[in-house]
């Protein structure tokens, strides 16, 4: 049962990630990011949705904010000893 529980998760996040995207490909990028922010509080090791926030946050001009997603991702990485990966740095 536990398998079929983490598979149903996985699809879960996955089906979750497309909606926000679909969001931000309609102009809609607040409700994509509300998405994908409830994704990265419940896995914050998720290093693909934090860069999918910080692309949204840069696609409407919060800098800031992408910035701050950035410094989230590298802190909730290296708790887990692990550095960001290059597609993440650029």
């Amino acid at each position: 049962i536990y398998a079929r529980r983490e598979a149903m998760r996985i699809l879960f996040r996955k089906t979750a990630t497309k909606i926000a995207g679909f969001y931000a490909a309609g102009g809609e990028h607040q409700a994509g990011i509300g998405i994908l922010k409830k994704l990265v509080a419940e896995d914050s090791s998720d290093e693909y949705v934090h860069r999918l926030l910080m692309r949204f946050h840069s696609e409407t001009g919060s800098k800031y904010q992408a910035l701050k997603q950035f410094e989230q991702c590298r802190a909730a990485l290296k708790n887990l000893g692990i550095e960001p990966e290059p597609e993440t740095l650029n």
